[in-house]
């Protein structure tokens, strides 16, 4: 049973590092340009060519999206957007415009592509059209069924990303005009008002929210779609608060690791009670995968999120958000007579090492095992703490304190670029 991709939304920094420490797979994002969430955070060139670098130094996957229609007049800024975030390796782009997919492919040939959802694709001549691009990955249409998936999947060989928990759309993803002819806020371009939300008189009913989607949430059926046709869930909400987008990773990591273990006995309702907390609307339920249309699938009554419980918000922060993910790595340090310094590092398989200049004779304080691992051990801001420090040290020795804090600097960028560059070449197998 292949096990699937958790990806996880990200708005902004907070939420990058929550689901880093949660248990994301991978992560979707957007800079300043062409991204369907135009009111989120988002990421500057450098935040974003940093989020690259850090979450391949944790082995997990970016997708960027540019996944808006874009005008004619946009179209040669593509290229630009994307240069930097290709030269950090980026994962692959999410698109939905057919001329942005097209020069995408032009300009970056090995750039996997992933079909958005906004493109509405339901079945596979759209995959076969756009195969010649580079694409790997489609997104389907939300309102699908599992077997319809599965048939998509069979037809096209090529990846499937599917939604497992968040908001949904009452019309097709990618095809809704409805904000843009009310208010001139497209959600084609990332500034849907969300006007399905409002309450709407109709012939049954009076001042209902006859178009407010219920939240999906996929908990109870996770067991099933765990391996079946689907390669990557993802989750909705870019737009939510960085403790939402943690918790419900951290929720779903749990379930998929248990079922893919063999240990799944079923969702626990402290759990379902947990995701209920954070930002889930009056109602849920399980989507498309079993149904087209039912009227559970819809808020009725009120379109207004459940709420949210402080406590578990604050306990959300304090265990994924505030701490900074770190690696645990050894190293060791040899100072020895008329020999030249020498320093490592080691994070699983991979080593990295530096010599620098030989020590001294001391004439007063000689250096001593305590004073090196104190040194060894100011890791700062970097994303790595030292599990085990090795000392190998000849008596009556000195060697200048700057000049060995400035060693394990550059031991520990050595450390950082290598174990990024093994990692891209690990998922890019």
């Amino acid at each position: 049973m292949k096990k699937p991709e958790l990806l996880s939304p990200v708005g902004g920094p907070e939420a990058f590092y929550g689901a880093i420490n949660a248990g994301a797979d991978a992560v979707y994002l957007s800079g300043r340009s062409f991204g369907a969430r135009a009111y989120a955070e988002n990421f500057d060139n450098e935040s974003l060519t940093d989020a690259i670098d850090i979450a391949h130094l944790f082995n997990i996957r970016v997708y960027l999206t540019v996944n808006t229609l874009i005008k004619q007049n946009e179209i040669e800024d593509i290229p630009d957007v994307l240069y930097e975030p290709y030269l950090h390796h980026l994962d692959g782009v999410i698109v939905q415009d057919p001329g942005a997919i097209s020069v995408i492919n032009k300009h970056y040939p090995d750039l996997p592509i992933h079909l958005s959802t906004q493109l509405s694709s339901t079945c596979g001549f759209s995959a076969d059209f756009f195969k010649k691009y580079n694409v790997t990955r489609i997104v389907p249409a939300r309102e699908l069924d599992i077997n319809e998936i599965s048939m998509l999947k069979e037809r096209t060989g090529l990846e499937i990303e599917c939604f497992i928990h968040g908001a949904m759309c009452y019309s097709y993803s990618g095809k809704c005009l409805f904000s843009s002819l009310l208010g001139g806020r497209s959600g084609n371009r990332g500034r849907c008002a969300q006007p399905c939300r409002l309450p709407y008189s109709s012939d049954i009913y009076d001042e209902k929210y006859i178009l407010s989607m219920a939240d999906l949430c996929t908990l109870e059926i996770l067991d099933e779609l765990v391996g079946g046709p689907i390669d990557s869930f993802k989750i909705e909400g870019r737009m939510k608060k960085p403790e939402y987008a943690a918790g419900v990773t951290a929720v779903y990591r749990k379930y998929i690791d248990k079922i893919y273990a063999g240990e799944y006995k079923g969702c626990e309702d402290e759990d379902i009670e947990f995701i209920k907390n954070l930002y889930l609307r009056t109602r849920i339920s399980e989507g498309y995968y079993h149904r087209h249309n039912t009227k559970d699938m819809l808020c009725i009554d009120s379109p207004s999120y459940n709420g949210s419980d402080d406590d578990i918000l604050n306990s959300v922060r304090k265990r994924y958000i505030d701490k900074k993910p770190v690696l645990g790595i050894d190293v060791e340090c040899r100072i020895k007579q008329d020999q030249y310094t020498e320093l490592s590092a080691k994070y699983d398989d991979i080593k990295v090492s530096i010599q620098g200049p030989c020590p001294d004779k001391a004439i007063n304080s000689p250096l001593t095992e305590q004073s090196i691992n104190k040194q060894l051990n100011k890791t700062g801001d970097t994303f790595f703490v030292i599990n085990r420090a090795s000392i190998d040290l000849d008596d009556g020795l000195f060697f200048n304190v700057a000049a060995l804090n400035s060693l394990r600097r550059e031991l520990l960028d050595r450390l950082y670029k290598e174990i990024i560059r093994c990692n891209i070449n690990s998922m890019s197998k």
